[in-house]
């Protein structure tokens, strides 16, 4: 009986910082079957600056359009992390890089949401909107420069809200339990309640393994598919390049 072939992706993170990258790792794993081998990157690029430069500016213009200033700023800079994360995944990989691998674009929007439906208000789409007309003038640039298709991998914007340890909590209330407590927790206070600290860097790693981490499994990819729309693009897109 033949052994069913290990298929091998390459999935690169830009993320605010070590735990983010942690965590987006644990949930694209969650969303893969055995038969799949992940080789995660963490790469150099941050956009973390960037948004903070972009909320800042829409604060003095007192506006949020999709084409001020601040808005056109963040895109570019977004497109030029873009172009430098696909070469240094590129230099990661044992072979050509292509649509299977993926780079996930992620930052925390330190923005809590009242509830879930609220992640679909304009306030709460802009800052992925930005990202995503970011991803796509990324393509169009490789493309005019000659890449084809089968070059690129694929780019998944996810900004969290109000941070990634909303996935968390997701993964780790037991099913059943109402959620609605976690949506309107500010960042801090977040962290407080699943870590017992409000600075991850006073947080062992191994304590952040066991009281984060291990709770991201696939049995937990439903929950937090159920509970975190923003992260549903990114399970979808992981399980239908599993299947394809």
């Amino acid at each position: 009986m033949e052994e069913a072939t290990v298929l091998t992706r390459y999935v690169g993170t830009i993320a605010d910082g070590a735990t983010d990258h942690q965590a987006l790792h644990a949930s694209v794993r969650s969303a893969v079957p055995d038969r799949e081998s992940l080789i995660a990157i963490r790469l150099g690029q941050t956009i973390r600056d960037q948004v903070n430069e972009f909320g800042r500016g829409c604060s003095t213009a007192g506006r949020r359009w999709f084409c001020d200033t601040p808005a056109e700023r963040l895109r570019q800079r977004v497109v030029a992390a873009l172009i430098a994360a696909m070469d240094e995944l590129q230099s990661h990989a044992h072979r050509a890089i292509g649509p299977r691998d993926l780079i996930v674009l992620s930052t925390d929007s330190e923005q809590s949401l009242r509830s879930r439906q609220a992640s679909l208000e304009d306030h709460s789409v802009l800052l992925p909107a930005i990202l995503m007309r970011a991803t796509e003038e990324f393509y169009e640039r490789r493309v005019g420069w000659g890449y084809q298709r089968d070059v690129l991998p694929l780019v998944v914007p996810f900004v969290t809200f109000p941070s990634i340890d909303l996935v968390v909590a997701a993964a780790k209330v037991p099913a059943g339990e109402s959620f609605a407590h976690w949506y309107g927790l500010r960042p801090r206070q977040m962290k407080r309640e699943l870590y017992g600290v409000e600075d991850l860097r006073l947080l062992p790693a191994i304590e952040f393994g066991e009281r984060g981490l291990a709770h991201i499994t696939r049995e937990a990819c439903g929950a937090i598919y159920q509970r975190v729309p923003a992260a549903r693009p990114l399970l979808r897109i992981a399980g239908w390049l599993s299947s394809s």
